[in-house]
């Protein structure tokens, strides 16, 4: 290592005389010498030299950003965290675009202690308003997500795509972020389901989207929550959209045939609750909406629609709904069209048909015996 600047004595002759004479050592290196040196030793594992190097140079030019990070890193990776704010502090107070690194740490330093969550959030916004470089964006967008907010993480994804598609520099610019967008993608899924759990659906609905938008290959999951938060909400048209707005996004019929399935569940238990209460037309939409996810189960689902109709006074419409359920009924399955013929009793019965009200009726309890033995 460089002689540090030293003063030391020496002793020349002179006519018989011993006179003192003082010689002053220069360190030939400069400040960013020392830098230097520190770096090399610091990667070759040497961290008392390379701390050595570092405090060289501060001395020579105390204000020196660099080297104060560098500090801060050290103590750092020594388990010296309250060394290492105070360097990183130092460095920010100084501030400026050499100051983006310190302010970057410190962020990390926070967050790996799980703790000052939200001043880790600011001092890594700060770091990327001075040097918007993608590591920095990275540990922004990492905070945010452990913070809980995942709106917020995705801004931050956005901001960072858009600064680093214009940086010929980066590389790999296809996969930057693509962790954070699935971790992002997760907490919104979650949080949105347990808003609508809740009942809050138009925050629910934020967080679904943005879960859709940032995991395509599992947007039908998110959309699928939605659509089943609609329904609750009678908001049928809306459940209806998302449906077709997952079925446009999902890689084929198979991958949205499941969550159809459910979705058509709960639109008939929804259409069912809704009739005994008296809300025909609301109640005609769900169901409906259920025949048409679920054409498998259709014929139950019509069944019910029939009720809803004949409770509307629709006789013509109930009659074609009961033809064309009859004809879905799968093989063997008497009990429900057992159920059809009491659809037609109740219609035989509301347009004063007695003798037919009558015939349909049996039929219905002939077949439930065969039902039920």
């Amino acid at each position: 290592m460089a002689a540090a600047l030293a003063s030391v004595v020496t002793v020349a002759g002179c006519a018989g005389q011993q006179v003192p004479r003082i010689v002053v050592l220069h360190d030939p290196l400069s400040p960013e010498d020392h830098l230097a040196l520190g770096v090399a030793y610091e990667r070759e594992g040497k961290a008392m030299l390379a701390r050595a190097e570092y405090e060289t140079v501060l001395r020579r030019r105390p204000e020196h950003v660099t080297a104060m990070v560098n500090l801060g890193n050290l103590a750092a990776a020594d388990g010296a965290r309250r060394n290492a704010e105070g360097w990183y502090r130092r460095a920010i107070r100084i501030g400026g675009p050499q100051a983006a690194p310190a302010a970057n740490n410190l962020a990390w330093l926070y967050f790996s202690q799980g703790k000052r969550l939200s001043d880790a959030v600011s001092l890594a916004r700060q770091a990327i308003a001075w040097d918007p470089r993608p590591a920095f964006f990275d540990t922004w967008i990492t905070i945010l997500i452990a913070s809980g907010n995942p709106l917020e993480a995705s801004r931050a994804i956005d901001e960072a795509e858009s600064r680093v598609s214009d940086d010929p520099a980066v590389k790999g610019k296809a996969e930057l972020f693509a962790d954070q967008k699935r971790e992002v993608a997760d907490l919104a899924h979650d949080q949105g389901k347990v808003l609508l759990a809740d009942g809050r659906l138009a925050a629910a609905e934020l967080l679904l989207r943005e879960a859709a938008r940032r995991d395509p290959e599992h947007a039908v999951s998110s959309l699928g929550a939605l659509a089943e938060g609609f329904l609750i909400a009678e908001r049928v048209d809306d459940a209806s959209h998302v449906i077709d707005e997952a079925e446009a996004r999902s890689s084929g019929a198979e991958a949205l045939a499941e969550t159809k399935r459910e979705l058509a569940a709960v639109a008939h238990s929804q259409g069912k609750t809704l009739l005994q209460d008296g809300r025909l037309d609301p109640a005609e939409a769900l169901v409906r909406e259920a025949v048409r996810w679920d054409p498998p189960r259709a014929a139950y689902y019509l069944e019910t629609l029939a009720q809803v109709l004949i409770a509307q006074e629709k006789p013509y419409e109930a009659g074609v709904v009961i033809d064309q359920a009859d004809a879905l009924v799968p093989s063997g399955d008497a009990a429900l069209r057992a159920r059809l013929y009491d659809r037609k009793a109740e219609l035989f019965a509301s347009r004063g048909l007695a003798a037919e009200a009558k015939a349909a009726s049996q039929q219905a309890d002939a077949l439930r015996k065969v039902a039920t033995p």
